[in-house]
């Protein structure tokens, strides 16, 4: 029993084992999939690349990763299948990493090893990293985020390394979704008055958010000038209010 359980605890504990381990537990659906699923706004954002005419309602960083992978083959399919399978690997990597940490923080075999299988298994997470939409790259980006987020507030931060981590996570949550300032820049404040009041590490907190919003602004504008990239309907915007006022009448 001692020996069965040091065998799971270097499994489980070792981030690049539950990378392999999670690929191979989603490549029978890879191939089900293949070349990936092409739905929602994917087939909007090739056509935009492709003749060129970029619109800002969709995120002008994810339509440049989609068209390039298209047409970096003869036969698209191809292209498609290789952005396909680096979205998995990176999801699978941001799968791994959440299992060793789980394991790191509770110790705990049977938890670490079931969020392995349920990362591994469950049809929902073998399903969604086939689909190239960009709310897949905002999902994990976002989970390590508010990991490293955590962790900050827990002081556990103690390399340069995972503070670009944090900052790159958080750049990214802001070009691919065109409405995530609107949660980010109020969660932001909330936390800085809160690290007010504890008198807790309030400076270096507005520097990392400040930075985040400037580089991800400036980034964003650039991509604009340089796409040329119209604004986007407004129609869109109101997609939502539309829908909650349309149940209500």
């Amino acid at each position: 029993n001692t020996k069965k359980e040091n065998f799971i605890d270097r499994i489980i504990s070792k981030y690049p084992v539950n990378i392999v381990l999670l690929f191979f537990m989603h490549l029978p659906m890879f191939f089900a999939m293949y070349p990936g699923i092409c739905y929602y706004d994917v087939p909007t954002q090739i056509e935009q690349y492709e003749k060129p005419y970029f619109i800002q309602n969709h995120p002008l960083i994810h339509t440049l990763f989609l068209g390039f992978f298209k047409n970096l083959f003869p036969d698209p399919n191809t292209g498609y299948a290789i952005a396909t399978l680096i979205q998995l690997v990176v999801v699978e990597m941001v799968m791994a990493y959440a299992v060793v940490y789980i394991y790191k923080q509770t110790k705990s075999k049977i938890l670490s090893v079931l969020t392995l299988l349920f990362f591994g298994l469950h049809p929902v997470h073998s399903l969604l990293p086939l689909s190239t939409t960009k709310d897949v790259f905002f999902s994990i980006c976002l989970v390590i985020f508010l990991m490293e987020l955590k962790r900050y507030f827990r002081q556990e931060l103690l390399h340069k390394v995972e503070f670009v981590r944090l900052i790159v996570c958080g750049i990214l949550i802001l070009l691919l979704r065109n409405n995530a300032k609107h949660a980010f820049i109020p969660a932001m404040l909330i936390i800085a008055v809160l690290l007010f009041l504890k008198r807790q590490g309030i400076k270096k907190f507005l520097f990392i958010s400040l930075s985040i919003l400037v580089i991800a602004t400036i980034t964003n504008k650039a991509l604009v000038v340089s796409l040329k990239a119209t604004p986007g309907s407004i129609k869109e915007m109101m997609s939502i209010p539309a829908q909650e006022l349309g149940r209500i009448y």
